[in-house]
């Protein structure tokens, strides 16, 4: 058995007064520190992305004009049915939806792209999922997922969201008349300031930022970007 605490230390001490020198007239000595694996800040990350995401929505909620409202759809599938050889299927995450008040409890009822009309402006956003976090990497299956949206909705034009809470890629993905499209896309926005581990600032400035934009792509996602652009150049 181990000595007693106080024949260790010839003398008794109470638990909060030790120090790193008691520690070694017991014969404890330190090994070595734990190293933080670099991937704990992703999991972290995806596990709160959804809840961070959620809260910009609340915020730009309250930044659309009278006589809008916006419908939030989590998760809603996206199906083509059509002849061609490109067919895709899948889900979405987000989908944000700029409609008069009458028809808000229509799509609250049937959220399905096929229920849209042609005045309706929807905004799709994608969560960067799994271990990889770098958003670039993301991009190929959110031009895919947007590919498939626009030609469920009968849009020739259709603008995306991409991010994994930390940061935001904004897309914009035009169909040609003869099959295939092309697609544009803006640098990252961080909303955090600093190394992306444990030590991050929130930038007040980049969240206003990221929310005005996505309340514009909502009420204008299928206009081109020389109408109304206030955050984008052309390049």
């Amino acid at each position: 058995m181990p000595p007693p605490l106080s024949d260790a230390l010839n003398q008794s001490y109470s638990f909060s007064s030790i120090t790193e020198d008691n520690l070694e007239k017991m014969n404890i000595s330190f090994g070595h520190y734990l190293k933080l694996k670099t991937d704990v800040a992703s999991h972290l990350n995806e596990a709160a992305a959804r809840l961070w995401i959620n809260a910009f929505f609340y915020r730009v909620a309250s930044m659309v004009p009278s006589g809008s409202n916006m419908v939030l759809s989590v998760n809603p599938s996206v199906t083509l049915s059509d002849q061609s050889s490109d067919a895709v299927s899948g889900n979405i995450n987000w989908m944000a939806v700029a409609t008069s008040p009458e028809k808000t409890e229509r799509f609250l009822h049937q959220p399905h792209l096929r229920e849209l009309q042609s005045e309706d402006s929807v905004l799709f956003v994608s969560e960067a999922k799994g271990p990889d976090q770098l958003l670039r990497n993301h991009v190929p299956q959110a031009i895919c997922e947007m590919y498939g949206c626009a030609r469920t909705a009968g849009k020739t034009m259709i603008r995306r969201v991409l991010t994994n809470g930390r940061s935001w890629i904004f897309l914009i993905l035009t169909l040609n008349s003869d099959g295939g499209g092309t697609y544009v896309q803006s640098h990252e926005i961080f909303v955090y300031l600093g190394t992306p581990k444990f030590t991050e600032e929130l930038s007040r400035g980049a969240v206003s930022v990221v929310s005005s934009i996505l309340a514009d792509w909502m009420m204008h996602s299928h206009q081109d970007l020389t109408v109304n652009n206030a955050y984008f150049t052309c390049n």
